[in-house]
């Protein structure tokens, strides 16, 4: 042991060497994190990847039925002993995306991107995945329903096909500012039997016959798909020797398209129907397809004008039950105006592009009518102009003949009324926007309302939505002042009960101020975008004063300026008039 002096001198400095050292090391160590949080947090490269941090919190949604398309099925079962079923089946894939409203876009993603693009929200995520769906997904799903006709009825089934939607609208909260984004999703599909009609014509029964049978079962699992060869060359059919059905009077209101041989005279592309002479429904020759036969010409203008068509229709004889035939409408640029015929209980025609609907189970060897409305089934619009048409089957044995056009008949609802005073004191708005034919001076975006003379409740037009037909124009000043407007108003009068028109009013540069009209029990129109509220049950065929406050029902505030308004719907049976603004009462 040392107990010298220096040897416990040499040992207090080696301590106090120790002490400096762990101090130092403990200073440097802090030094070093505090520069490494500065760092983190003036970090260029971090500032960029960082993300604002965004909630999604999804609502109530609210399930919507839109109808696509009605098909026809026949059953003639009069001297049947047992209750006849066909079953009808129908495909459809679904792509599980979303629409959001109008100032969103989304992207393949599924990515919403908020208004000055500060952010995107995956909201397709959320939506489809509240269905346990991936964004994108698409899947194939087949649905059947079964009709039935009792021993001695002669049946007529209309059946709808219809989308189900999912309507709904998402908060997001972004940087604790919140944006509300309206979304639909379409989630599935059905079908409906609306209605079945026994048409008679039956011999009388024995007195135990039974009642019909009206019903219809859905059967919502999905069947394997079927697939049909083309047909293989059969020897040429006897034709059996036609009694032509009653013809009736030509109308000046109808177009003959094919019927004689002298109307033959169209450009036909691809091929040619033949002519026979031995099976005729009216004049000296009937038609029968060949392939795709079509040809292109301007035919007539769709509408409901005295010199526009509404309907198109033809006769049919089938030579065999398997005979199947597709009808397409060329309509402005577009052949997707088609429709299916059949003898069997499923189309089942060598051509198999999308059909808007189907008219089945047609009987063997005797002349039947088909008529379709071009709006309504084939899916075109008023003021569209028909520009060819195509008939298409390969096996022959189906002919056709009398193809012709026909005009709107006269309109006995929706006309103008006897007496316009005693309905209010705002009936007639201070500020008209829209009422006669010069009144129509707007540039128009996304196509213009078809204007009818034919049902009108004030000057000398009326007009009918064709799409979302939008114009923009600095319209009023909302408020309370004399000088300011705080209602707007218009008639409304419905051709049919299947009618939604969207009304939407530009406030200060957002279309966010939409009101729905319908004849149904719930808004159910073409055009989805989130509401502020809806009117249903709305009577048809007769004019309906409808008025809005801009800032009770509209969410308008005082000040504001009305800079346009738009009019959606695609069905073509709502007519519109006299629309304008009132100031506050």
């Amino acid at each position: 042991m040392c107990t010298t002096k220096k040897c416990v001198i040499a040992f207090l400095f080696l301590i106090l060497s120790f002490a400096i050292t762990s101090c130092g090391t403990g200073d440097q160590t802090a030094t070093n994190e505090d520069q490494m949080a500065t760092t983190t947090t003036t970090s260029p490269i971090a500032a960029i990847e960082q993300t604002p941090q965004a909630t999604i919190t999804l609502g109530d949604m609210e399930a919507e039925i839109r109808q696509i398309a009605v098909e026809t099925v026949f059953q003639k079962n009069c001297g049947g002993t047992e209750t006849l079923e066909n079953t009808t089946e129908k495909r459809e894939t679904i792509t599980h995306i979303i629409e959001v409203g109008a100032g969103y876009e989304v992207n393949a993603n599924g990515e919403v991107g908020l208004p000055g693009g500060i952010a995107s929200v995956g909201l397709g995520a959320a939506v489809t995945g509240r269905f346990g769906y991936t964004y994108g997904f698409s899947e194939e799903i087949a649905r059947t329903i079964t009709v039935r006709a009792s021993p001695g009825t002669n049946m007529q089934h209309q059946i709808s096909l219809q989308e189900v939607w999912q309507i709904g609208e998402a908060l997001v909260i972004v940087n604790g500012q919140e944006y509300k984004i309206p979304f639909s999703y379409r989630s599935d599909f059905s079908l409906e039997l609306i209605e079945s009609v026994d048409l008679g014509d039956c011999p009388v029964q024995s007195p135990d016959s039974q009642t019909p049978e009206n019903t219809a079962t859905p059967d919502d699992s999905p069947t394997p798909i079927q697939t049909h060869e083309p047909p293989t060359p059969t020897p040429e059919p006897i034709i059996p020797t036609a009694t032509p059905a009653p013809v009736e009077e030509v109308l000046q209101n109808e177009i003959v398209i094919l019927s004689e041989n002298a109307d033959n005279i169209f450009n036909w592309e691809r091929s040619a129907p033949n002519l026979t002479t031995q099976v005729v429904y009216e004049g000296e020759v009937a038609f029968i397809p060949t392939g795709n036969n079509s040809f292109q010409k301007e035919l007539a203008t769709i509408g409901y004008e005295d010199d526009e068509v509404r309907f198109v229709s033809m006769q049919l004889y089938l030579l065999r039950e398997d005979a199947g035939f597709l009808l397409q409408v060329k309509i402005d640029r577009s052949w997707e105006h088609r429709w299916g015929f059949d003898g069997r209980s499923i189309y089942q025609g060598y051509y198999t592009w999308s059909r808007r609907g189907q008219t089945l189970n047609l009987p063997v060897g005797e002349w039947i009518e088909v008529k379709l409305d071009l709006i309504n089934d084939l899916g075109a619009r008023p003021g569209q102009t028909i520009t060819g048409l195509g008939f298409a089957a390969q096996d022959g044995n189906m002919i056709y003949d009398n193809v012709r056009f026909s005009s709107s008949p006269p309109l006995t609802s929706c006309l103008p009324p006897t007496s316009q005073t005693g309905e209010g004191e705002n009936t007639f708005p201070e500020i008209v926007v829209l009422s006669n034919k010069l009144d129509n001076t707007y540039t128009w975006e996304d196509g213009s309302p078809y204007i009818t003379t034919q049902a009108v409740y004030e000057g000398d037009a009326a007009f009918i939505p064709t799409a979302n037909n939008t114009f923009y124009q600095d319209l009023a000043t909302i408020g309370y002042e004399a000088n300011e407007v705080r209602f707007i108003s218009m008639k409304l009068c419905l051709l049919k009960p299947e009618a939604g028109l969207l009304l939407q009013v530009n406030i200060d540069r957002s279309w966010g101020h939409r009101w729905g009209f319908d004849g149904r029990s719930t808004y159910k129109g073409a055009y989805t975008w989130a509401r502020r509220g809806q009117t249903p049950n709305i009577p048809v065929g007769e004019w309906v004063d409808v008025k809005l406050d801009l800032i009770d029902d509209l969410g308008a505030r005082p000040g504001q300026l009305i800079k346009g308004l738009a009019f959606a719907a695609a069905d073509g049976n709502m007519i519109y008039d006299l629309v304008g603004f009132s100031s506050s009462e």
